[in-house]
C-alpha cells in the first residue's frame, strides 16, 4: 500500500502508522474497496476514550466520536465540538491519503496532518519525504 500523509509519501507500507513503536492506526482496504480504520482514540490527557476496530466500535465513551465512510472517504469527527479528527481518502486501489488530522495519542501529544506536512507533538513538521517502508509499518520517533 502507498500511504500519503500530508505532503509525505510512504511506499510499500503495511498500513500501520506507529509513534515510538506503538501502533497509532492501521488502514486497510477491504475486498469491496471499503477503507477500514483501526485506531484507539485518546483525549488531551492521554485517557483512552474509544476503540475503533475495522470501522466498528469495540468500545466508545458515550458517543463522543463518530466515524463516517463512503467508498471514497473515511472521516472521524468529535461529536461534541464538530471538529474533524481525521480525514482519509482512497486515491486508487493501492493508495490512501490522510488529508487532515488533529487528534491525540496515548501520551497526550497532538498529531496534526495538513497539506504542509505531518507533526507529532512539538517535533518539527515532517514534510515532503518519500519513504520506502519495505513492507513494514511506518514509525515516527518524536
Amino acid at each position: 500500500m502507498q500511504l500519503e500523509i500530508g505532503s509525505n509519501v510512504i511506499r510499500n507500507v503495511d498500513g500501520a502508522v506507529c509513534i515510538s513503536g506503538i501502533e497509532l492506526m492501521r488502514l486497510q482496504c477491504a475486498e469491496d474497496s471499503q477503507l477500514l480504520l483501526t485506531q484507539d482514540v485518546f483525549d488531551r490527557t492521554g485517557a483512552h476514550i474509544a476503540c475503533l476496530r475495522r470501522n466498528a466500535w469495540a468500545f466508545h465513551d458515550e458517543a463522543h466520536t463518530r466515524v463516517d465512510t463512503t467508498p471514497e472517504k473515511l472521516t472521524l469527527t468529535d461529536v461534541d465540538s464538530g471538529a474533524l479528527l481525521l480525514e482519509v481518502d482512497i486515491v486508487d486501489s493501492d493508495t490512501v491519503r490522510i488529508t487532515r488530522a488533529s487528534y491525540y495519542d496515548r501520551a497526550g501529544r497532538r498529531i496534526e496532518v495538513a497539506d504542509g506536512g505531518w507533526r507529532v507533538g512539538d517535533c518539527a513538521v515532517i514534510a515532503r519525504r518519500d519513504i520506502d517502508a519495505a513492507g513494514e509499518d511506518v514509525d515516527v520517533i518524536p
